[in-house]
């Protein structure tokens, strides 16, 4: 077959890059809000924003742009990854958030919401109808193209959509994410001196990624005979078990602007206020080992081998060289992640990570130490192990309160890293994962 190109995914993508190309004109603006599909869910959105936002008929004529783009205060901004609103547990507290409380708010949804693509627009319109802002990137979930499990009430067969790939599924889902009002794209936020880029990161992982020694002690499986993607997932001319799935998906931020958006951060023009707006990226998958338990921790010790991208460290490396001439200082640069479902909050080389994962319900109750992380921006405990309702996404930038980002937050494995450095060669079993019955596959860790 011949090698699969993300231009092919994104045509009016790449006819848009070909023409700056060719003029040095910058044809797409990462601060105004892209061109969304004027479909069911789209309509039900602008309704929404409609009655939220024009409390005047100045404010109802207003253009778009100032719309999205103006505010009198840079917004709070909210993560939380892994959602998994399968789970009706989960869905139940995402209809439950405040319709008012976040208005002027941001979110950022780190992946793994659902593979259902019906499951995944009610999610994403409900996150859009709360949040001023809504972020999205998609993770392993997202990607699945062969359905799973029985069928629901009044389901047959034939309802069930034919995907062909997981490549014609992120297309299927980046399409949605527009069409419910979700912003999938560099976006800069705020205004005047109290702005903010977050910046989605498109991302698969490899094996590569994984450097660390190996746990011998014990017959391991690799995760191509254990890991639900292996076989919910088909690439087209690729094969998952080296990098090109992830070089292929990595090149699909090229095709959806982020060169645009390296311009505008190096841009010689703008002020000094403007050349240095923090920037939150954010993907599902992790940019560096260091934010993994070692493998003897692990229930399944190969797990390594399949959270993380080095084509995203390479972007958090490029962002954080991407400087106007004459810049006086580095951008502060947080990057927010998922996958691994273990509460996460860590500087490393200067980039600030970290982690709230919704997780599995069942997850509160075996191991809420491990992903609870706080406190947040609001000095409440991202924690979902007791009142479930009352749960709110993890808060990590509140200008009024902080003047910026929350102050660092404690999570049990970022706390054991930050006290006792990495030993990866170590492998001997630790004295939990050698009690329990180390089975041929994963489970919570390998879904």
């Amino acid at each position: 077959r011949a090698p699969w190109s993300p231009w092919a995914l994104f045509p009016m993508q790449a006819r848009l890059a070909a023409a700056a190309s060719t003029s040095g004109r910058t044809r797409i603006d990462p601060r105004a809000p892209q061109p969304r599909a004027r479909t069911r869910l789209g309509r039900a959105h602008a309704r929404r924003q409609h009655a939220r936002e024009s409390t005047s008929p100045a404010q109802a004529e207003r253009a778009p742009e100032d719309e999205t783009t103006s505010s009198t205060m840079v917004p709070r901004v909210f993560v939380v990854s892994d959602i998994h609103t399968d789970f009706e547990e989960n869905m139940q507290w995402v209809r439950g958030l405040s319709d008012t409380k976040y208005a002027n708010d941001a979110i950022i949804l780190a992946g793994d919401v659902s593979d259902d693509l019906s499951v995944l627009g009610e999610t994403l319109v409900l996150f859009a109808s709360k949040f001023r802002h809504a972020f999205f990137t998609p993770g392993n979930h997202e990607l699945w193209c062969k359905r799973r499990g029985p069928l629901k009430d009044g389901e047959s067969e034939a309802d069930r959509e034919t995907i062909p790939d997981s490549m014609t599924k992120l297309e299927r889902v980046l399409r949605l994410c527009d069409e419910c009002g979700v912003e999938t794209r560099p976006r800069l936020i705020g205004d005047g001196e109290r702005k903010l880029w977050i910046a989605p990161v498109v991302a698969w992982y490899h094996s590569s990624f994984d450097y660390e020694p190996d746990i011998t002690e014990t017959r391991v499986h690799p995760p191509h005979l254990v890991m639900s993607d292996f076989r919910l997932c088909e690439w087209p001319g690729l094969d998952p078990k080296d990098d090109s799935v992830a070089e292929a998906m990595d090149a699909v931020n090229d095709a959806r602007g982020w060169g645009t958006f390296l311009e505008w951060l190096r841009r010689p023009e703008q002020s000094a206020a403007d050349a240095s707006v923090p920037i939150v990226s954010f993907s599902h998958f992790l940019p560096r080992l260091e934010l993994c338990p070692e493998k003897r921790m692990l229930f399944y010790p190969n797990l390594p081998k399949a959270v993380g991208s080095d084509f995203v460290m390479r972007r958090i490396q490029n962002l954080r060289a991407e400087q106007p001439p004459g810049a006086r200082r580095v951008r502060t640069h947080v990057h927010c992640f998922g996958h691994t479902h273990f509460g996460w909050d860590a500087t490393i080389d200067g980039v600030r990570y970290i982690q709230a994962p919704v997780s599995y319900p069942h997850e509160w109750k075996q191991r809420p130490g491990s992903l609870t992380v706080g406190p947040d921006a609001n000095g409440r405990d991202f924690d979902f192990s007791g009142r479930r309702r009352l749960a709110e996404p993890c808060c990590i930038f509140d200008w009024e309160r902080h003047g910026g980002f929350a102050p660092k937050m404690s999570a049990r494995w970022s706390d054991h890293y930050a006290s006792n450095p990495r030993t990866p060669q170590d492998t001997e079993l630790a004295w939990w994962v050698r009690g329990s019955a180390l089975k041929g596959r994963a489970d919570d860790e390998s879904d």
